[in-house]
């Protein structure tokens, strides 16, 4: 291969990694919550803001992130029943869809109204051993990804 070749492929390279970071420091998407958004988080592979056994409370005060999402999943509420600060954590989403991870205790009617109220996607999941959390990540966050898809279709 000649050197021009050799050149033009690594300024094709350099280009395309430079497009690629571009468009992924634009379309953001993140996980905000207690342990369930902590492991939604992570099948996603996204931005988490979360942490195991918090409250909502706890969730707005230390746990919310700034700027513009395209896409969030946020579990709160299942730590404090009926969900004291879920409103005020709806109140502060900037994001193009979101998408709820309804919690399977008292807290549900709750998160079903503030869905309302914003226009937020609801999904529930099979409970796992624990009676508590999914027993498949990787299951709520296919569920996630198709809302996030058809979220953002329907919104254009």
């Amino acid at each position: 291969m000649s050197r021009f070749f050799k050149r033009a492929k690594l300024a094709f390279l350099v280009a395309l990694f430079f497009v690629i970071g571009v468009v992924a420091a634009f379309a953001r998407d993140g996980a905000i919550g207690d342990s369930i958004g902590l492991g939604t988080g992570r099948a996603l592979h996204v931005a988490t803001f979360a942490r195991e056994r918090m409250s909502s409370c706890w969730i707005l005060r230390h746990k919310m992130p700034s700027g513009y999402f395209d896409h969030l999943v946020v579990s709160a509420g299942v730590n404090d029943a009926p969900g004291r600060c879920v409103w005020a954590i709806a109140a502060r989403l900037h994001a193009g869809v979101v998408v709820w991870i309804r919690p399977i205790n008292s807290a549900g009617p709750t998160i079903d109204q503030v869905a309302k109220k914003y226009g937020f996607h609801v999904i529930t999941y099979r409970v796992g051993r624990d009676h508590l959390h999914p027993a498949s990540y990787a299951a709520v966050a296919k569920t996630v990804r198709l809302v996030w898809r058809e979220g953002s279709s329907s919104a254009r």
